[in-house]
């Protein structure tokens, strides 16, 4: 075998820096967005740069009722500016879930182009469809975000 020693001119990108954050649990119960506590900020250092979100956690969702179906929304904020997500039941749905709850992982990832060198916020909102819903973010490992500013 030999070693790659470089790419050629125009293949790939380069990663320029790396922040992260984690969060603790977040309980969300509300219809409209409440912030998850994923959340970080970047400053890129060119206005074409690119920057990739990655995104992970686990949701513990309960439901308190006799729905036959209960969903959940996410919605990726740049700032305050919507860039993934938005509704209230745009990310997870559960069918015959009556009075019963679930764990499940969360890995979202998301690459974003926001043409500016200022720093720059990204957070991640959740949402329940319907009263009696209930969703706990970061549940036990706690969440995390990475961002990641791709030349």
């Amino acid at each position: 075998l030999s070693a790659v020693t470089g790419l050629p001119a125009g293949v790939g990108g380069k990663v320029l820096q790396v922040v992260t954050a984690t969060s603790g649990g977040v309980s969300v119960t509300s219809q409209t967005d409440v912030t998850t506590g994923i959340t970080a900020s970047i400053t890129p250092s060119s206005t074409s740069s690119k920057i990739l979100i990655s995104i992970t956690s686990v949701i513990a969702y309960t439901s308190y009722g006799a729905r036959s179906s209960d969903y959940c929304g996410v919605n990726l904020k740049r700032n305050t500016t919507s860039i993934l997500g938005g509704g209230n039941n745009d990310f997870c749905s559960v069918w015959e879930l009556s009075n019963h709850g679930f764990n499940f992982p969360v890995a979202i990832s998301y690459v974003d182009s926001p043409s500016t060198t200022s720093s720059t916020s990204y957070t991640l909102f959740s949402r329940v469809e319907t009263s009696g819903e209930s969703a706990y973010w970061n549940n036990g490992i706690g969440g995390r975000i990475t961002l990641m500013e791709i030349a």
